[in-house]
């Protein structure tokens, strides 16, 4: 997969210089996100492997901004999900130029390549860590899906998680209330707190396969990552 990095390289150039890790795309080095405005800014963190991101995701970040009443979402692709250890991730660029290409042009949504410039396995508390020190008068959130909050139980310091951030859940499909109820039972300090969202049954595997097989992506992307991937593809 290291052959498409070279077609989206023009797509991923920071702002200002920065040292690029080695053959990635992906800048070696990223400048702090500290937001203006109000003292006690609400950040919405969505973090997961974008594999590639989806209409699914757009919703999904949209209903929590408007539902949490969030300032800013940021967008946050792993390096290497932990959970996720037997999945074929597409090469980062693409990852990385697919989230630019959903996400540029909404308002309050901002692209954070944090995890793909430090490299290894991303653990969520790690990157909550970094924005809480970096925004220490704000109140956190993170946004997950209810498939990913069933896997809490194995995620890293779930503690530490509950008194960094509220996590906001999303409704999946095949996931009912008993899930969030169990995982409320058996983590009492953790906030979870539901976003009303339609239940969108789209899946980056379904997305790739069919990119493989030269099937159309139109309503299951966005215009510009389907190019993308269309252009990856060849």
């Amino acid at each position: 997969m290291d052959g498409e990095t070279s077609s989206f390289k023009s797509d991923l150039e920071p702002a200002t210089p920065h040292e690029r890790v080695r053959g990635s795309g992906v800048p070696d080095a990223l400048p702090e996100h500290r937001y203006d405005g109000s003292a006690m800014a609400r950040i919405g963190i969505f973090g997961g492997s974008f594999n590639p991101v989806h209409n699914g995701h757009v919703i999904m970040a949209l209903r929590a901004r408007e539902s949490a009443d969030l300032d800013r979402v940021m967008l946050v692709p792993a390096a290497t999900p932990p959970h996720k250890p037997d999945v074929e991730l597409l090469d980062s660029s693409l990852r990385l130029a697919c989230l630019h290409a959903a996400f540029n042009d909404l308002d309050g949504c901002d692209v954070d390549a944090r995890e793909l410039a430090r490299g290894d396995l991303s653990y969520t508390v790690d990157t909550l860590e970094f924005v809480a020190a970096e925004n220490p008068e704000a109140d956190l959130f993170f946004i997950l899906g209810a498939d990913s909050v069933a896997m809490l139980p194995t995620w890293r310091d779930i503690p530490r998680l509950a008194e960094l951030a509220t996590f906001l859940w999303i409704p999946r499909p095949g996931i009912d209330k008993s899930v969030i109820d169990a995982i409320r039972t058996e983590f009492p300090r953790l906030e979870l707190e539901p976003v009303p969202c339609p239940l969108v049954g789209i899946s980056a595997s379904e997305i790739r396969a069919r990119r493989d097989a030269g099937l159309s992506l139109a309503g299951w992307v966005p215009d510009a990552v389907a190019d993308l991937l269309a252009d990856s593809a060849v």
